[in-house]
């Protein structure tokens, strides 16, 4: 799928960690430089081909209401953001399971290769790079990766 993301022009800081909506679709930090990153799972229009499979080779295209729809909402979490500028908005595509849970863990029958990926990869990037580097280690990740396990998904 394609989503969409937002930075701000750089201000004093606001958010001293992450913020996750639960109730809506947004995710709002700052970076150290100041910039605010406005995202949470917005759609973009990505392209498909004749058989309806993804088509990479085009860029995928912003949706105005996504755009609309993520400002109002980091607007009604945090209304200062009503008065810092959006200087720029991009479009990624991502990989989203049919369960839409990452995948982490030990690929099956492939000893010695991991994954780690899934939508929330935005996010949880940090914490898939800790649980994987204890895997590779042979140690037990310190979080319970059970319900992202890639062998939900063997091939039989």
């Amino acid at each position: 799928m394609a989503l969409m993301m937002t930075v701000t022009r750089k201000v004093p800081k606001l958010i001293p960690h992450l913020v996750q909506h639960a109730g809506g679709r947004l995710s709002l930090k700052q970076a150290l430089d100041g910039n605010v990153l406005i995202g949470g799972g917005w759609p973009a229009r990505l392209i498909r081909d004749a058989v309806g499979d993804p088509d990479f080779s085009v860029k995928p295209e912003l949706l105005p209401a996504s755009l609309a729809g993520n400002a109002d909402m980091a607007i009604r979490v945090l209304p200062e953001l009503a008065r810092v500028p959006a200087i720029r908005g991009w479009i990624g595509t991502t990989t989203v399971t049919e369960d839409q849970l990452p995948l982490v863990g030990p690929v099956p029958d492939m000893a010695g290769t991991f994954v780690a990926n899934g939508g929330s990869a935005f996010t949880l990037g940090p914490s898939f790079a800790e649980a994987l580097a204890a895997l590779v280690s042979g140690r037990t990740p310190d979080t319970d990766l059970s319900n992202f396990d890639p062998a939900r998904y063997r091939r039989t």
